[in-house]
């Protein structure tokens, strides 16, 4: 007992020495004179690569508490503070190229950092920190990652930046919209994002929020009631029009911002866990900033998606409507990132294009062209000048090549870059349906390869983007005749008919008809029925009366087919079986001589199995179909009179049209 005892304590202790950590542990230093050094001392081992696998690497996101904050891969990095103050620094850890949840980040030092500076760096007492401007517009939109995918149930961190690009200083409101409202049609709103605490707010910028309550729950309200007075009405009006493409927002003012200075608001957003359902698609953060009667917009498309990916490809549709695609277009983005050591001259993107795309009628958008230092710079066809930044479009067999020449994108990993986003480009193309177009997934994919005085980079090739195509609902009128395959007699019916759209594929088809029939039947002169001669109207019914007495009466029925597996074999052919639900109503009376002897009512349920074949258009319509069916249980008619027998098999010949 002894042995085994010492056995898995060495084995516990070992698993405690050896195990991976599922954390990231830093540690901070002070170096002295508001200086300090953050170090990684322990990470996590990364999960599972994306397809197509790539190497996974994890990048740090540091939130230094004076409102600056830097995105890096490197694990041990410096930061000088401006002031004298308690700093409550935050680090979040992106798996790059990893499908995993993000791992927590844990500080081991008991306290946060405390600056306590010997001079400022300002040359007077300590003031509190406005960062040196580092954007080239009025406000800009960042995120906490170098990627801009977002996963479900994950922190987002949102950096609104803004400066002062007057000559003196300035004032004014800042609005973070979010959650894209619905456009209409059925099942293309999800929620996104769901707000974490509250924002992290420097310099001398504020909340301000106004919220009601409406049927128990708290709404806000049109921000315009936000916007100080005396403010433009055109700028009122935008600020309408935005507020009709969101459902929340987040709103800020500040005051005395310095001339051509920056600062910064965090908002912490989490993606809402059914995002997942919208994969592939973009989804808009937009923002607007409003000084001086002046407003700046600007926005942040984030894709959603399994793994975060710095080059990726999306889709403005990921799940169409096949009734409305006519003379519709699809607009995809490719996003590259230059991760290397050394900067891209060319960058070549060969997108893989779905077979229900017109591959003849892309169209790339050069106004649409991001990349940082070409901003604001119309990109120009290489067959116009060639020697300056411009761009090609090849259209191969099933694949559009996009070459991007002269563009000089800087790579991560150069020691002169400060930035990643100088690092990126972005660009957009639109592509048609086809006419004749198959209700089937369109995926594609791009393979991007980054060109640099070394030669041509091995290609990154992006993971997939999809749109598939809503179910829809097709339905419509359908009439016929059902024979009784023992009596040789005839029942009709109509009703109507309930399944997808144009499926390419097996697919689900549920029907409701109404029956009808007249049945008349023998009884002898003791009043008991003749089986043998219980026929339904139209048979041989020359002489129904050899017997004294005869019954007469009609027969309804509501047919149902809850479940009918069906598929369509090209346009003309269609074969499909299923089950059908009967609710049988007879009502009958027994006749003697110039009077009527009883009457009764009789209610029944009936199942059977079918198996048909449709001819005709069998996707929409008009399509002639023959059914068999067996029924599983075929009750008699029961009443005082005795029994009637009923025809257990039937064949239906019928005619439907869906719309």
């Amino acid at each position: 007992m002894k042995k085994v005892i010492l056995s898995l304590a060495m084995l516990l202790a070992y698993m405690m020495m050896y195990a991976q950590p599922s954390e990231v542990v830093y540690k901070y230093t002070d170096l002295g004179n508001g200086k300090f050094q953050f170090e990684i001392t322990q990470k996590p081992a990364l999960g599972m690569s994306t397809s197509p696998p790539k190497e996974p690497y994890f990048e740090y996101y540091w939130e230094f508490g004076d409102g600056t904050y830097l995105i890096t891969t490197d694990e041990t990095i410096t930061h000088t503070y401006g002031n004298s103050d308690v700093k409550n620094v935050a680090l979040k850890t992106t798996g790059v190229y990893d499908d995993g949840d993000p791992p927590p980040a844990r500080m081991t030092n008991a306290q946060q950092p405390n600056v306590q500076l010997e001079d400022t760096l300002t040359g007077g007492g300590n003031v509190p920190l406005i960062n040196v401007s580092l954007i080239d517009e009025a406000l800009e939109i960042d995120i906490n990652r170098t990627s801009t995918n977002v996963r479900p149930s994950e922190e987002n961190t949102i950096i609104l930046q803004y400066k002062n690009d007057q000559a003196s200083n300035q004032s004014g409101r800042i609005y973070l919209f979010y959650n894209e409202k619905a456009t209409g049609e059925d099942n293309d709103y999800v929620k996104q994002f769901d707000p974490i605490g509250a924002p992290r707010i420097y310099a001398s910028a504020k909340t301000v929020r106004e919220q009601r309550i409406q049927g128990g729950a708290t709404r806000d309200v049109n921000p315009t009631s936000l916007i100080p007075a005396g403010t433009r009405s055109n700028i009122r009006n935008m600020m309408t029009n935005t507020w009709n493409d969101f459902e929340n927002y987040e709103a800020f003012s500040f005051t005395g911002l310095p001339a051509g200075q920056q600062s910064n608001i965090f908002v912490s957003l989490q993606t809402d866990a059914d995002i997942d359902d919208i994969e592939g698609k973009d989804v808009k953060i937009k923002a607007m900033l409003i000084s001086n009667n002046q407003v700046d917009t600007t926005s942040i498309d984030l894709t959603v998606a399994k793994a975060h990916d710095p080059n990726k490809i999306s889709v403005s549709e990921v799940s169409e409507n096949f009734r409305h695609i006519e003379n519709r277009f699809l607009t995809y983005r490719v996003q590259c990132h230059n991760n290397g050591n050394a900067p891209a001259n060319d960058v070549e993107v060969t997108v893989e294009i779905p077979k229900g795309l017109e591959i003849e009628k892309v169209r790339f958008l050069p106004h649409e062209f991001k990349m940082a230092h070409l901003k604001n710079k119309q990109l120009k066809d290489c067959a116009d000048d060639s020697s300056r930044p411009c761009y090609q479009v090849e259209n191969l067999e099933d694949e559009v090549k996009f070459t991007f020449k002269n563009v000089y994108l800087p790579g991560l990993k150069q020691p002169d870059v400060k930035k990643y986003k100088q690092t990126t480009c972005s660009f957009k193309y639109k592509i048609k349906y086809r006419d004749k177009l198959k209700k089937q997934a369109m995926k594609s994919r791009a393979h991007i390869v980054f060109i640099d005085d070394f030669g041509r980079r091995k290609p990154v090739v992006t993971g997939y983007t999809t749109t598939r195509f809503k179910p829809g609902l097709s339905i419509g009128p359908k009439a016929g005749v059902s024979y009784d395959l023992e009596y040789g007699l005839s029942t009709y019916f109509v009703g109507a008919v309930a399944s997808s759209y144009k499926s390419e594929k097996f697919y689900l088809q549920a029907e409701a008809t109404l029956n009808y029939s007249r049945f008349q039947c023998d009884v002898d002169s003791l009043g008991f029925l003749n089986g043998d001669d219980c026929i339904l109207v139209g048979g041989d019914t020359e002489n129904p009366n050899i017997g004294e007495y005869y019954i007469e009466g009609t027969k309804f029925s509501l047919d149902l087919v809850p479940l009918q597996i069906r598929r369509d074999i090209g346009k003309l052919l269609s074969v499909g079986a299923g089950a059908e639900l009967g609710i049988l109503c007879h009502n009958y009376i027994l006749l003697g001589t110039n009077r009527i002897t009883r009457e009764d009512t009789d209610i029944d349920f009936t199942t059977s199995v079918f198996a048909d074949v449709f001819i005709g258009s069998v996707k929409a319509g008009p399509a002639i179909g023959v059914r068999y069916l067996e029924g599983v249980i075929t009750p008699k008619i029961k009443g005082n009179f005795g029994e009637i027998t009923q025809g257990k098999d039937r064949l239906q010949i019928f005619a439907q049209w869906k719309f």
